[in-house]
C-alpha cells in the first residue's frame, strides 16, 4: 500500500532502518531517485516509480527544499512530498525520520484547498488557495458539516450562521477549527465529559459550498483513492473463499464494504453487524435499508450488551472497563468462525480514528485469517464524499452531525454527541424513556435536558 522516495541509495538504507523498526509487517517499498538533483530528472524518475495501488511519500532533506516545493506541485493526490529537518534524510535520527514519515502520510490524507471560482474545497494541496491556519499532524482529521439539521445545531451554538457544506479541520484536545471558504469563521472546543461544547466566532461571512460542485472539484481525488485502495483489495482476489465486512453502519465500514463488493462481487461478501442492544435504531435501520439497496448478504449477530446491563447489573461502561468492546468482539469473531474455507476480513479502520490504528499495518493477521484494512489513508472527507459519489447516502445520524457512531451508551461520545443526544428530538422521540439512556445521560451531567 505505501512507497516511500528518497533521494540517495545511503538515504534509503537510513530509511530501511526505520521501517525494519517501526513499519514490520507493513511491506513498504523504498526507491530512490538515484541522486538526481535537477527537477526534470525526478520528474521522470517519479513518474516511474509511483503506481496506482500505491500511496508515495517522498522525503527529502533541507538541501532539496526548493525542489521538493515545484514537486509538490507536480505529483498526484495520492502522493506527498515532505522535508525532514535536517540536510539529508540520512542525517536524521530513526525516531526522526519515523515521526517525519508519519508527517508525510499525514499530508496526504488532510491535503485540502479552497478553489475561489467554483467556490468549493479541493482535498489537495495544489488545486487552490491555502486555507488559513491549516495545518496537519499524523493526530488530525477533517471533515463536512453536510445535512441540514447539522448545520442548524452548528449555527444555534455558535450563536452564528456558517455555511453550508463547510470543512473542519479536527486537531487535539477536542479543538475543531470551522471554515468559510478559506477563511476560519469559527472555532469549536469539544471536551470529552460534559454536555456543552465552547464556541469561539470570527467576523467572517458564510460561504455556502454547492454539494454537487464539492463532488465534482474532488472527482479526480477520489477516484485516485479509490483506485489505490481498489488495487489493494484486488491483491487477494484470487486467494480467498469469503470476504467478511464488520460492518457498523458507520461511513467507514459502508465504504469499506463497497469496496469490497466492487473488487470481490456479492457473491463472495458477506457483511456482519454486531447488535449490542443499545444501538441507535436510526443505525439498524440504515443497516437493513442498505443492505437491500445492495443486495447484500448481512448475518446479524447479537451481543448481550443490554442483558449485561439488565439482567446481570453491570455497570456502564467505562473508558477503564469497557466491557462492551469484549462482548462485541466476541460476538463478532463467534460469526466469523462460523464461515467455511479461506476468510479475508476487510475492515474500514482510517489512521485518523486513533493512535492504535495507526500503528496497525495495512494487513495483520487474527485467528488465523487475514485482516486488511483499505481505508487506512483516507480522511472523513474523503469517506463522506467517497459515499455521496456513489449514491450511498450518509447514515442520518452524521446529518445529526455525529462524528463517530457506536451504542448510545457508548464511553467514548464526546460532549459534542452528548449534547446532540440531548437536544434533537429525533434522538429523544425513540430513546427518551429508555431507562438505560436516562441513566446514561445523567451520567454525563445531561438530566436536566430529558
Amino acid at each position: 500500500m505505501y512507497t516511500i522516495v528518497v533521494r540517495s541509495k545511503r538515504d534509503r538504507d537510513a530509511l530501511r532502518a526505520v521501517t525494519d523498526t517501526y513499519y514490520r509487517g507493513w511491506s513498504i517499498r523504498v526507491e530512490t531517485l538515484k541522486g538526481v538533483r535537477s527537477l526534470d530528472k525526478a520528474k521522470e524518475r517519479l513518474m516511474e516509480i509511483i503506481r496506482e495501488d500505491s500511496f508515495t511519500v517522498v522525503l527529502l532533506g533541507r538541501e532539496d527544499r526548493s525542489m521538493a516545493k515545484a514537486l509538490e506541485r507536480f505529483l498526484p493526490p495520492t502522493c506527498s512530498v515532505h522535508v525532514v529537518p535536517r540536510a539529508r534524510v540520512r542525517n536524521a535520527r530513526p525516531l526522526t525520520i519515523h515521526k517525519e514519515l508519519e508527517k508525510g502520510r499525514a499530508k496526504i490524507r488532510l491535503a485540502a484547498s479552497w478553489d475561489p471560482v467554483d467556490k468549493a474545497y479541493v482535498l489537495s494541496w495544489h488545486s487552490g488557495a491555502r486555507l488559513e491556519g491549516y495545518s496537519y499532524s499524523p493526530a488530525y482529521d477533517n471533515f463536512f458539516i453536510i445535512g441540514t439539521s447539522f448545520k442548524d445545531i452548528m449555527d444555534k451554538l455558535l450563536n452564528k450562521e456558517i455555511g453550508r457544506n463547510t470543512l473542519v479541520l479536527r486537531k487535539m484536545g477536542g479543538e475543531h477549527v470551522i471554515y468559510s471558504g478559506e477563511k476560519i469563521c469559527a472555532t469549536l472546543h469539544i471536551p470529552d465529559h460534559g454536555c456543552r461544547p465552547r464556541g469561539y466566532v470570527r467576523e467572517v461571512d458564510a460561504i455556502n459550498v454547492s454539494l454537487d460542485k464539492l463532488l465534482q472539484a474532488n472527482n479526480d481525488v477520489l477516484r485516485a483513492f479509490e483506485t489505490a485502495s481498489r488495487r489493494f483489495l484486488e491483491r487477494f482476489r484470487d486467494k480467498v473463499d469469503v470476504v467478511a465486512v464488520p460492518w457498523s453502519g458507520g461511513k467507514d465500514s459502508t465504504s469499506a464494504l463497497l469496496l469490497a463488493l466492487d473488487v470481490f462481487g456479492p457473491k463472495k461478501v458477506v457483511a456482519v453487524y454486531v447488535d449490542t442492544g443499545v444501538d441507535f435504531p436510526q443505525n439498524r435501520e440504515y443497516v437493513e435499508n442498505l443492505a437491500k439497496k445492495l443486495s447484500v448478504r448481512l448475518e446479524r449477530v447479537e451481543a448481550s450488551v443490554r442483558q449485561g446491563l439488565v439482567s446481570e447489573g453491570l455497570p456502564l461502561p467505562t473508558h477503564k472497563n469497557r466491557w462492551c468492546t469484549a462482548r462485541k468482539l466476541d460476538a463478532l469473531k463467534d460469526k466469523l468462525r462460523e464461515l467455511t474455507g479461506s476468510v479475508l476480513v476487510v475492515v474500514g479502520d482510517r489512521d485518523s480514528e486513533s493512535e492504535p490504528r495507526s500503528r496497525r499495518p495495512p494487513v495483520r493477521e487474527e485467528e488465523g485469517r487475514i485482516v486488511v484494512a483499505p481505508l487506512k489513508q483516507w480522511s472523513s472527507a474523503h469517506v463522506q464524499l467517497y459515499l455521496l459519489s456513489r449514491g450511498v447516502p450518509l447514515n442520518p445520524l452524521y446529518e445529526l452531525g455525529f462524528y463517530r457512531l457506536g451504542c448510545y451508551i457508548c464511553p467514548a461520545l464526546r460532549s459534542w454527541e452528548v449534547y446532540i443526544m440531548a437536544c434533537r428530538k429525533e434522538i429523544l422521540r425513540v430513546l427518551g424513556s429508555d431507562p438505560i439512556f436516562r441513566t446514561f445521560m445523567k451520567s454525563r451531567g445531561c438530566a436536566g435536558f430529558i
